[in-house]
């Protein structure tokens, strides 16, 4: 976890600012632990992208149903893969954070203090 906020910090000082505004956000969030599973999924048959299934009316002739098609999903700070039969948490707005994300985070009190504290250069 350190190594992505040095990464940040490397980058702009101001990538800090911008995670401190969505750990505003997630941290007002109710978070379950579940265990992600793979969702059905239509994929465009001209294009080839993929979107999830949530049961809406689809034209047979532009996308298939694919019972397994979503596959992973992203964690909202560290941007990465939540796989099948992963541990993660997700929220009310069905967002996903990872398992490290969630505990250094959301789950910590004085998240901005610990970051200031820690040797970022």
């Amino acid at each position: 976890m350190q190594e992505f906020l040095k990464t940040l910090y490397r980058k702009q000082k101001s990538e800090l600012s911008i995670l401190f505004e969505l750990l505003d956000y997630l941290r007002n969030l109710t978070w379950n632990s579940e265990i992600w599973k793979s969702k059905p999924a239509l994929i465009d048959k001209n294009g080839g992208t993929l979107r999830p299934y949530i049961g809406q009316k689809f034209d047979n002739n532009s996308f298939e149903l694919i019972k397994d098609g979503w596959t992973h999903e992203h964690c909202e700070i560290c941007i990465e893969r939540i796989e099948n039969n992963q541990n993660a948490y997700e929220s009310q707005n069905e967002d996903w954070v990872c398992e490290n994300c969630y505990d250094f985070f959301i789950k910590v009190e004085n998240i901005e203090k610990i970051i200031e504290t820690l040797e970022l250069k």
